[in-house]
């Protein structure tokens, strides 16, 4: 039955398997839900005393999805059933594996106060190996595994440090860090930005070993990330030193490629700083000028409030003259007034309109030189990602300017730490209702504070797209349920009333790809929405449809 169910298990979590080969070589390889991480070959030199000894170990990381699939199967918990047995000559050591049963101490290092580590509620396994007594002798109380001898203590630091410490290396490493990843039983979200950085830090350390000979790796997850990527910077330089370790020539002329891009993006982002920062001095020399100029004009009037008093002027005219001079001294006050936290509040969105606006100016010039260019043949596809990321940058301009002058926050950064539950529902409520008459929008927030590092711009232009997708299936009520999860999670449910999916669409999560429509728009809308909320972490999810109208759910997690 075991067996049958460790099966099961290799397509729902991640695993382990290691096998002694009789030349002397330890094979290990690393799966996540179907999908190999790496197989790797070292000497079993360091371990003389497990040679001709049929080692082999299963070890199964128990995440939710294994849980409940194996309580589904077997009809009892995971804990119930036991951890990580130990079989000798193909029969049961006992108690090693049993409920309560510590042999390979790895309970008591959790308790040490090691939290990121695996205890054994989180795993399941069996050690095979063959050989005499003289080697692995059974205790005579069964109650403590094998006899310590040679053999059975280098069995044991193989099993800790060569198999449960490399499957907790990536749980850990990758698995934990992704929150929302652990209710999925697939391995879409591995293809993310983070996580592919975090399996390319665990494979790269691995490679750079000394006697570890790579033999495979997931040549999907180990590669480029895109160079717009927040983690880009950090994983290339490891990604370089992997490719030099396996001696990768095309993945190493992929780097560089990737390098140079990276040098032109970042190019073009400080030349639209530099264009931001210009404007800005201008603007900042104009009002300078204009205070300038505020303050002459009241001087002017005082003196001729002054010499009008001198020629004692009738009172009425001097009155008249003493009122301009208030109008003039209030219009001047609110001129020094704008200096005030608000004026540069105003000014951070400004500035990173202006941020938007000349990035967007780059991408017109690189699309045009595309097409100009009579040396290449026109490329469709990198004349669309152009247009595409042009709209992105237009939806930035546009949303940063609705908000400019109501936000109550600074934009010095793309960035900002706050309640992210309550900026949705005010963004909702002030900003979404003020520019959407055509349909009502409805917020219900259940959710406790979620203080988290989020893109507001970002995260509204995905709210802003839902609410037009909306408006074009013609609903008339667009309902936002934000709710927190106690597994750091917040969850964002966003139904309306509209026309819902055409019924022709037999691939509903299409509508995520790119130029994939459905209301004669771009088709980039969702596109652009499922890119930020990953961006952060999170994650755009089509769950089941309702008969009439459109649901989709936005889950975002802390960072």
């Amino acid at each position: 039955m075991i067996n049958t169910v460790f099966d099961v298990l290799k397509f729902k979590t991640t695993w382990l398997q290691v096998d002694l080969d009789k030349d002397g070589f330890f094979t290990s390889t690393l799966v996540d839900r179907g999908e190999l991480i790496y197989r790797i070959k070292e000497s079993a030199d360091t371990y003389p005393e497990l040679l001709d000894s049929d080692f082999s170990c299963q070890i199964f990381y128990l995440n939710l999805s294994a849980k409940q699939t194996f309580k589904l199967r077997s009809g009892i918990n995971s804990v119930s059933f036991g951890s990580l047995f130990m079989f000798r000559n193909g029969f049961r050591v006992f108690p090693v594996g049993e409920e309560g049963d510590d042999y390979w101490k790895v309970d008591r290092r959790h308790q040490q106060g090691y939290s990121r580590t695996l205890g054994t509620r989180d795993i399941m396994g069996r050690v095979d190996i063959a050989g005499p007594e003289s080697k692995f002798k059974e205790s005579s109380s069964r109650d403590k595994g094998l006899v310590e001898t040679d053999a059975s203590k280098q069995l044991f630091d193989y099993v800790v440090t060569k198999c449960l410490r490399r499957l907790e290396n990536y749980v850990v490493g990758v698995t934990w860090k992704d929150t929302i990843d652990k209710t999925y039983e697939t391995a879409e979200r591995l293809s993310l930005d983070e996580n592919r950085s975090n399996i390319i830090d665990v494979v790269s350390k691995l490679s750079g070993a000394k006697d570890i000979q790579l033999l495979d790796y997931s040549h999907n997850l180990i590669d480029v990330l895109d160079e717009k990527s927040n983690y880009f910077e950090g994983s290339v330089e490891r990604l370089a030193k992997f490719a030099e370790s396996i001696e990768n020539d095309h993945l190493k002329n992929n780097i560089d490629l990737a390098r140079k891009r990276f040098i032109e993006l970042k190019k073009a982002e400080e030349e639209a700083l530099r264009i931001a920062s210009k404007e800005m001095y201008a603007r900042a020399e104009a009002e300078k000028k204009a205070q300038q100029e505020a303050y002459l004009r009241l001087e002017a009037e005082q003196e001729t409030v002054r010499q009008s008093k001198l020629r004692s002027e009738a009172e009425n005219k001097a009155t008249t003259f003493s009122t301009a001079y208030d109008e003039e001294k209030k219009r001047n006050l609110f001129l020094l007034s704008s200096e005030n936290k608000d004026k540069e509040q105003l000014e951070s969105f400004l500035h990173q309109i202006v941020i938007y606006t000349a990035s967007a100016k780059q991408k017109i010039t690189s699309a045009l030189f595309e097409i100009n260019d009579q040396t290449k043949e026109l490329n469709r596809e990198k004349i669309i990602t152009s247009l595409s990321e042009l709209l992105e940058s237009v939806d930035k301009v546009m949303t940063t300017s609705r908000f400019a002058t109501t936000a109550n926050f600074k934009l010095d950064s793309t960035q900002i730490t706050d309640d992210i539950s309550a900026y949705i529902e005010q963004y909702l409520n002030t900003i979404s209702t003020a520019y959407n008459s055509r349909i009502q929008i409805r917020v219900e927030k259940t959710s406790k504070p979620f203080t988290t590092k989020f893109t507001p711009i970002e995260l509204s232009m995905v709210l802003d797209n839902l609410v037009s997708n909306a408006k074009k299936s013609r609903a008339s009520i667009i309902f936002f349920k934000i709710e927190t999860k106690t597994n750091g999670v917040v969850e964002i449910l966003v139904e309306d009333n509209g026309r819902g999916l055409d019924k022709s669409v037999i691939e509903p999560n299409r509508i995520f790809e790119k130029g994939v429509t459905t209301t004669r728009g771009s088709g980039l809308g969702l596109f652009h929405s499922k890119k930020q909320i990953e961006k952060m972490g999170g994650d755009l999810i089509l769950p089941a449809q309702p008969e009439k109208g459109f649901k989709i759910l936005i889950r975002l997690r802390k960072t």
